[in-house]
């Protein structure tokens, strides 16, 4: 019975577009024009085994851009072709999302392998015309780069994990592992792992072993890297020389090379520095052929595309596209568009079998990849507590999606700029407070005045929608909030920069102490300079009222912290006396910048807050019995050898952490 209702609601899908909420922005479904496709004869094997139609099936990832149901084009495309998987786009609310899930398995019943249902995370959850999501955002991939710790990446695991058995999928495009653009012109990108292509190697490292024994799976894009520079409506190119690619660009993939990951994504990243003919990476011989096949000796399965995307189609049709992958190596060959552009390709590949363009062992190879891949990811049960994840979690304010995402935002906050030790504003230590900026001025005010009295504001609200601040607010805001001994100024990446810079540096000029808080990307950085302090959340537009959350226990003097990597000299001698302190180990806040942007602010930075009378409790344990519960001690090692010092603090919000450190001593 439920099967045949959802037959019908998905018929009655194809007559009339459907309003998905009367008391929200109207979002109507709009798919693509897909006509029917015709049904041809296809040769059925007796023995059970798939035919060859059935296994070039297998090689292709089209896209479904539905929001409910199916059309009948689609439900005859995925019936008769029976894909590998498919992408989906937009899921509205979860409960659409498990039904589209359950079309989808419903149109292509009777298929020899399993379907892969899934799509990209940050993509699925926006929804379209700007209308409000009720889901929880995720935080971006940069915001952990700030501050990689095992508890963070715990927590980012949690969130993927909960989103993706909560949506109903199983598997992630994603995530994105280019390193961050040190172009200058290009747009700000939160989906990226830093310029450090080491810290970015362990990040990768660390957060796929957190997916061993998941029947998720997950497909790191934009192999070869170089995703991030890109400009406009230009395609992204890497110009990283070939011969430094394997200490840059090529670490976080090479780790997963190394490690065995089954499934990689090349895409439509131009790669002039490895291609002479400046071929797109999802089509070139040298990046998939001769860089990841020989020189990586990788022997997973390789997803290609989109073929149809503009980058490519400027070189050849997204037929010849597939034929062109699948020769220089490619198994899978993804397309983000129209159906009837894949059902061609499809056809292509069939015609290029029988003229002997493409010899039909070449397609047994990859075919008998993805095979193995699904029987290797399949065999494995979905484990029972993702059994009990109900989508309902991924839109609350409160629970453990939200405060895992908090944790994450609030720990990544990174201090660059701390003139005169402005901050932490504690509470009752200022006579008064100046708000101002594009974005989320009424959320600050209202977090600060828990802690502090006479806050002024100057909301530039309209400013988002337009993209940029005018003149006419700046001016207002130096009459209000300017006469405030602190000005709070919200700088948004998200906003042209030139106008923000502006706003800070009149504020600065008549006099204020000026606290600028960017949110998003770094390069915001540019407009902060006169800044007196400066601290940065790394958030997408859609997440600045948890950024704002936690920017605001920050300013008060409730940062998270994390311990640095170095404790004591390098060379430690017994009989000597050492100073050990709190300063030289604790961070707080905990961010550190994961990217550079210009001389003044390198990769790296970050500052702390004075510890005085922020740190609650700490505890210093030197092997098994010595103890010092205050900030500083000295201590000399009686003999030489190898010791442990187990570091126990608590911060100013209460939040407890234990670092080990060992040390030798000579």
């Amino acid at each position: 019975m439920l099967s045949i209702l959802m037959l019908i609601i998905s018929i009655a899908v194809d007559s009339s577009e459907q309003v998905l909420r009367s008391n929200e922005p109207t979002i109507r479904d709009e798919p693509a024009v897909v006509q029917e496709l015709p049904s041809t004869q296809t040769e059925q094997s007796e023995t059970g085994e798939p035919t060859l139609e059935e296994k070039i099936g297998q090689l292709f990832l089209p896209t479904i851009h539905r929001v409910h149901g199916l059309l009948s084009a689609e439900r005859n495309f995925l019936g008769k072709y029976k894909p590998c998987g498919v992408v989906l786009t937009t899921i509205i609310e979860p409960k659409a999302g498990t039904d589209l899930v359950s079309f989808v398995k419903m149109a292509t019943a009777g298929a020899k392998l399993p379907m892969w249902i899934g799509g990209d995370l940050y993509e699925l959850s926006k929804l379209p015309r700007g209308a409000v999501s009720r889901y929880v955002d995720i935080p971006p991939l940069l915001s952990v780069c700030a501050n990689p710790d095992d508890e963070v990446l715990n927590r980012f695991f949690r969130v993927w994990r909960t989103y993706a058995y909560g949506l109903g999928l199983n598997f992630v495009m994603g995530p994105h592992l280019s390193l961050a653009s040190e172009l200058e012109g290009t747009a700000s990108n939160l989906h990226c792992l830093g310029s450090n292509p080491n810290i970015a190697g362990e990040i990768v490292d660390s957060f796929f072993k957190l997916w061993a024994n998941e029947s998720l799976m997950l497909v790191p894009m934009d192999f070869p890297g170089g995703a991030t520079n890109k400009k406009g409506v230009e395609p992204s190119v890497l110009l990283t020389p070939d011969a430094m690619l394997m200490e840059n660009d090529l670490v976080p993939f090479s780790v997963l090379v190394k490690n065995g990951h089954p499934v990689l994504h090349v895409g439509t990243t131009l790669v002039p520095t490895i291609d002479p003919a400046g071929m797109p990476a999802c089509v070139s011989e040298y990046v998939i052929d001769k860089l990841l096949r020989k020189q990586l000796n990788y022997g997973g399965v390789v997803i290609a595309g989109p073929l149809d995307s503009p980058e490519v189609v400027k070189y050849m049709s997204p037929s010849e596209a597939g034929i062109r992958a699948l020769r220089v190596g490619a198994d899978v060959l993804y397309f983000q568009g129209e159906l009837n552009t894949v059902a061609r390709a499809i056809d292509r590949v069939k015609y290029a079998i029988d003229t002997g363009e493409l010899t039909q062992e070449r397609i047994e190879e990859s075919y008998a990849k993805v095979k193995a891949l699904k029987d290797r990811q399949f065999a494995i049960s979905i484990p029972k507590d993702a059994e009990k994840i109900k989508g309902e979690v991924l839109q609350k304010s409160k629970g453990d999606v939200y405060e895992d995402a908090y944790y994450i935002i609030k720990n990544s906050i990174t201090l660059v700029r701390n003139h005169g030790d402005l901050l932490p504003l504690e509470k009752g230590s200022v006579a008064g407070i100046g708000i101002t900026g594009a974005v989320g001025v009424q959320e600050l005010s209202q977090a600060l005045s828990k802690y502090h009295k006479n806050i002024a504001v100057q909301d530039m609200r309209s400013s988002f929608r337009l993209g940029y601040i005018e003149k006419f607010e700046i001016e207002r805001a130096e009459k209000t909030v300017g006469k405030a001994p602190i000005v709070i100024c919200i700088v948004a990446s998200a906003l042209r920069l030139a106008e923000q810079e502006e706003m800070v540096s009149r504020l600065k000029n008549v006099g204020s102490k000026v606290v600028a808080v960017v949110l998003g990307h770094p390069s915001a950085l540019s407009c902060a300079k006169k800044a007196d302090a400066i601290l940065i959340a790394y958030a997408e537009p859609t997440s600045y009222s948890i950024a704002i959350k936690a920017v605001a226990e920050t300013i008060v003097g409730l940062p998270a912290f994390r311990f640095r990597n170095v404790l004591a000299p390098s060379e430690l001698y017994s009989g000597r006396e050492y100073k050990f302190s709190l300063k030289e180990v604790v961070a707080m806040p905990a961010g550190r910048l994961p990217v550079s942007v210009g001389e003044n602010f390198p990769e790296g930075a970050s500052l702390s807050f004075p510890l005085e009378g922020l740190i609650r409790k700490c505890q210093w344990k030197i092997g098994d019995k010595v103890k010092f519960d205050t900030p500083e001690f000295s201590f000399s090692f009686p003999l030489p050898g190898e010791y442990t010092i187990e570091l126990k603090v608590q911060g100013p919000d209460k939040t407890e952490k234990v670092k080990t450190f060992s040390v030798v001593v000579k």
